[in-house]
């Protein structure tokens, strides 16, 4: 399994956060997290509805392998941007997602 240390200043320490590339049951559960209807029009592509929000939640979610604090969406919701934004930058590189964007 591919990692990255992420290095992040969290309740004044500074701390390291583990960073995974995903599985291929951990990446369709983020894609299933994300997708909402998915409208079918006469012979036109499909066209897929994706919640950001959900997507980039539970990307960040199943990405971390080890953390000082607990990995859910509470802890998430309640944490800075300067913690969660180096986060989310190594979760993307590892995990992409070109294909549904």
């Amino acid at each position: 399994m591919k990692t990255v240390e992420v290095a992040i200043k969290y309740n004044d320490k500074d701390e390291v956060v583990i960073v995974k590339r995903l599985t291929w049951g951990e990446r369709n559960k983020v894609i299933e997290d994300a997708i909402g209807k998915i409208k079918v029009l006469g012979g036109e592509i499909p066209q897929m509805e994706i919640n950001q929000t959900a997507w980039r939640n539970s990307l960040w979610i199943h990405s971390i392998d080890k953390a000082p604090f607990e990995v859910n969406e509470a802890t998430l919701n309640g944490l800075e941007t300067d913690v969660t934004d180096p986060i989310f930058k190594a979760a993307l590189e590892l995990n992409p997602f070109r294909d549904l964007f």
